[in-house]
């Protein structure tokens, strides 16, 4: 006898294919910043000029481009089209699923995949932490105005939750998306393959 799920565990799932697709595996409800969803939005509309609700396949895949997804092969693409609910084969697409497809991106490894890019531009030499001095050596390189000294140390002591001196990919990733966010690979090394 198959049990039904718990109260709070039934509200964490929905059912992807609305009245269609009963039978269907659930999924859990995933959820983007509002930040984001912002910046989704503008993104959307810079390509939706005649304010249709709807753009074009290829303006689709600029966006999630710009959103993750510029390593990926036409075939990765589609099937991650296909696991969001959207037809790869569709000519136009809509807000909704815009958002669908980001939001399911950016929670099943999305999140973790932006941080070990970051965390790569501060840690050089892939020894699996940053340090004040690699910190402060990028943002040197990057940003048109000094941060001082001052910042960047309460920073690393923020980030740094052992108070060993220096920041490891794991608390690097809890600075950037808070101390409840859980990486799938706690504790591992982000270095060049997983």
């Amino acid at each position: 006898k198959k049990q039904s799920p718990s109260e709070s565990e039934a509200t964490m799932y929905r059912n992807p294919g609305g009245n269609r697709d009963r039978d269907r595996a659930r999924q859990p409800v995933y959820t983007l910043p509002e930040d984001m969803i912002h910046d989704l939005k503008d993104s959307f509309n810079s390509y939706d000029t005649e304010h249709k609700d709807s753009i074009s396949m290829a303006n689709f895949r600029n966006i999630l481009c710009n959103f993750g997804m510029w390593k990926t092969t036409k075939r990765e693409f589609e099937e991650e089209l296909r696991s969001s609910d959207v037809d790869p084969s569709a000519e136009m697409v809509n807000f909704a699923m815009v958002k669908n497809v980001v939001t399911r991106r950016w929670n099943t490894g999305g999140r973790e995949a932006e941080a070990r890019e970051i965390f790569r531009i501060f840690d050089k030499k892939d020894k699996g932490l940053i340090t004040t001095y690699d910190i402060k050596e990028v943002l040197g390189m990057y940003l048109d105005i000094p941060i001082s000294e001052q910042d960047i140390t309460e920073y690393v002591q923020d980030a740094d939750t052992k108070g060993d001196g220096h920041i490891t990919f794991k608390e690097f990733y809890q600075a950037m998306y808070g101390k409840e966010a859980v990486s799938s690979s706690q504790g591992t090394r982000p270095g060049r393959g997983r």
